[in-house]
Order: structure tokens, then sequence, then C-alpha cells
């Protein structure tokens, strides 16, 4: 049983509330209640009473029996740690990373940085969302230590990531392309759609469906709205787009766009994987014959170290999983 893990359930028993307890330690909801459910499997018992009708939670009669237990365990920890780990371990690593935040909205963003901090608390990581041109500069520049790169892999296309000279990657894995609608849209209901069969529904994009045309004659695995149509007109069909409007240097895109899904006011892809895109206001689906996946890879100078590049590599390969 994680040290950690009992430490949320003081959280959460302290603030009768998941989501106050998430705001607190910091991490998602999701990871407060999987790592209480983790403890209540091992101890076999339910240590909260959730309430359908609202977010508040009370201890059972056993969590009141175990919390001073808890409460103990630790009491004592911290001191053991505070006693015998070096001081210099103690401090953090601190890394910047760049991400697309026309991909990566806030919640995705927050779920990364928090399980990330429950499995690396040695890691101080700052995200700065911003497109991918300007994540390279940074990255030369020194300015970022890391990017999370994603691209489109098409089927029985098996090149690599092309980086110029100064840069490498470490190859984290693949994700499925899925449809994303609000938690209320009547149209998506299923776990699985083809893409024939979302040819009447309205995509949310941040470009025209004139630029994305300009976009496909390109023909590059890298461009993101181009290979959408590509991948529709190999299907027959051109899908119906709506342009979000948004300023050109705008990289909230991806949290614009949430906030019309909500609304019902059509569907959007996402290429996220499921650890990290819990919002419970929307819902998922995959598309079962997209022609391409995600792509993933942790982009960074080679003149940099590796060490702590892999590290976060393997990390974020198990949110892939």
């Amino acid at each position: 049983m994680k040290i950690e893990y009992l430490k949320t359930v003081l959280a959460v028993a302290q603030l009768r509330s998941l989501k106050r307890a998430a705001a607190q330690i910091p991490c998602s909801c999701s990871t407060v209640t999987k790592q209480i459910q983790a403890v209540e499997e091992e101890l076999q018992t339910e240590l909260f009473v959730r309430y359908a009708h609202n977010r508040d939670v009370v201890l059972t009669e056993a969590g009141v029996r175990g919390l001073e237990y808890i409460q103990s365990i630790v009491s004592q920890y911290d001191k053991l740690e505070r006693a015998v780990k070096p001081r210099a371990s103690m401090s953090k690593t601190n890394i910047t990373m760049s991400v697309d935040g026309n991909l990566m909205g806030s919640v995705a963003i927050s779920n990364l940085l928090s399980e990330c901090y429950q499995a690396h608390p040695e890691y101080q990581i700052t995200i700065f969302r911003e497109d991918y041109v300007h994540g390279k500069e940074l990255l030369r520049a020194g300015k970022r230590d890391v990017m999370l790169g994603m691209w489109h892999q098409w089927e029985g296309d098996s090149r690599e990531y092309a980086l110029e000279g100064d840069l490498a990657g470490v190859y984290i894995g693949t994700v499925p392309v899925s449809v994303v609608a609000g938690k209320q849209n009547p149209r998506i209901t299923k776990d699985s759609y083809t893409l024939w069969e979302l040819k009447t529904e309205k995509f949310l994009f941040g470009i025209s469906l004139s630029d994305m045309h300009k976009e496909k004659q390109m023909d590059s695995s890298y461009q993101v709205n181009g290979n959408f149509l590509k991948a529709c007109m190999m299907r027959d069909f051109v899908p119906s787009i709506e342009k979000v409007d948004v300023l050109i240097q705008d990289t909230n895109l991806a949290d614009i766009k949430a906030a019309l899904l909500v609304k019902n006011k059509g569907v959007s892809l996402a290429v996220l994987p499921a650890g990290l895109r819990d919002n419970d206001r929307l819902k998922y689906a995959v598309i079962s014959d997209m022609p391409y996946h995600i792509r993933y890879d942790l982009i960074y100078r080679r003149d940099r170290g590796e060490a702590e590049i892999k590290v976060l590599g393997e990390f974020i390969r198990t949110l892939l999983a």
C-alpha cells in the first residue's frame, strides 16, 4: 500500500469531498477515486460512503476505526523520511515541458501533472501550452527542456519522427483517434464508430474546410487537420466542418472546443490517451476505421542528459496503456 494513497484518504476524510481533496493534493478527482479504491480493496472494506445526490463523502464505521491508525502511519513515515532522507535527495529537479495547447486542454494537463507528481515527486514539472513550431524554437533556445510531440502515423507507414540533427526523441507509444462529444449529446451513444457513420456530424476545428484542403495538399503526416480530411475523403465523403473562432496565437483551442461540445454544438476528435482525458462532461468513442493513429514522442536537445527524459518517457508510456 503506497503512503501517498493513505495521505489521500486523510485528505478526503478531513475535507469530506473528493473534489476538494483533489484540489489540495493536487491531482485529478479520478486519481483520488482510484487511490481510495486501492486502499479499500487492500483492506477489503469500504472507508467512505458516497452519496448520489451530492459530492460529499463521509467515513463509514470501519473508516472511523481505521482513521487513527492511518494518521499514525502517515505521521511516522513523515518522521522517518525527515530523519533518514538526505537533504540533497529531497530537492526537486525542475523540468519545463512544451505541449500543444490546441490538442491538450486544461483537464488533460492537470491530470498529467498530478499523475507525474504521484509517480515521481522528485520532479517539478512546469507545462507550457504552445504550438509545435514555437515549442521547437524554445526547445532549441534552451527555454524548454522537453516537448511532448504528437503526430499522425498512417497504416503501413514505418517512417520515424523526422527530427533535425540537434534534436532527439524518445518513442512513447501510440493512441487511436476517437470522436468526442458532450455527455448529453444524443447522437453519440456507442463505444465505437466508423468514419462513414460520422459523416453527418458537424466537426469543430480551428481552421476552415478550405484551409483543410490546402493543408491536405501538403501531404504530410504532421498536418493534423488535412490528414482528417484526407481520411474522410478516402471513405468517399467530405466532412461538415465548423471553424472555431480563435486568435491565431491562441493555444487554448482544446478548452474552447470542450466548452462548445458540452453545449452540444458539434463533435471533435480526441487524440489523447484515456489516462489524461478525464473530463466528466465529455464522452468518447473510438473511430474504428481511422487510417492513422497518434504517435507520441518526447523531444529534447541532444546536448541534454537523457536520464530524466527516459524516466519521463517510461512514466507517460504507462498512461497510454
